[in-house]
């Protein structure tokens, strides 16, 4: 729709113009610490993920000094790939994050490096690694109680296990993606998960099941406005 159009554009001149300015502040003469632009960049992913990718490529994986930094950067930069639609498929940069953060205490860094691998496997069509590590990520969730980050994670899971012709799996997988994303208040994500949920039923040809969900996905879609 228009409106849906123009609120697009208008965010994407936004984070363009941000990220400008962080491209301005990085190239100053007087730097701030590395530490800081990951951070800055770590800010910015959820929002602004193509302003996280630029200031992330403002620095050199070379300049990468302790081993902290290191799997911080490449958590962040493969997090950057995957949120701006860069479907990378090489292992080795989130390789750093895994190797490092699964022998802290850091459950929320440690659960995304081990989704990102996942989702790196899952580009590669590795889809069994893939699920080998999403399943490590499934046992942090009661640390993280995060449940965006947890309704992106059986979202994978659903979408593998729909590959592999397991109804079943991919069912309650979609099932806890939605019931997360709502605990989370990510309603649009919400109705995507209810969406798969009717697709899952529909194949296995449990059609009023299926069509109460689309029902239900277009009348909440109609409410909130989600034209697209």
């Amino acid at each position: 729709s228009l409106s849906s159009k123009c609120e697009t554009d208008m965010k994407r001149t936004l984070s363009l113009f941000l990220m400008l300015v962080l491209l301005l502040l990085a190239g100053c003469n007087d730097p701030k610490p590395l530490t800081d632009v990951l951070t800055r960049a770590e800010a910015l992913m959820n929002e602004y993920p193509d302003s996280a990718w630029a200031v992330l490529n403002t620095l050199s994986p070379d300049a990468m000094g302790q081993s902290h930094t290191r799997a911080h950067y490449a958590l962040l930069y493969t997090q950057a790939q995957d949120k701006t639609y860069r479907d990378e498929t090489n292992d080795s940069l989130i390789s750093v994050a895994v190797d490092y953060y699964r022998h802290t205490d850091d459950a929320r860094r440690k659960f995304l490096s081990y989704y990102y691998m996942g989702r790196v496997h899952a580009n590669g069509e590795r889809y069994a690694k893939a699920v080998l590590s999403f399943l490590e990520s499934e046992k942090l969730c009661k640390e993280i109680d995060d449940g965006y980050l947890i309704g992106l994670l059986y979202m994978q899971l659903g979408y593998i296990y729909k590959e592999y012709y397991d109804y079943s799996k991919s069912l309650e997988s979609f099932k806890l993606a939605s019931f997360n994303y709502k605990k989370a208040g990510k309603d649009l994500h919400y109705l995507y998960a209810l969406t798969n949920q009717a697709s899952i039923f529909k194949n296995i040809s449990k059609h009023k099941e299926s069509y109460r969900l689309y029902y239900d996905v277009l009348e909440e879609a109609r409410n909130k406005e989600y034209n697209d």
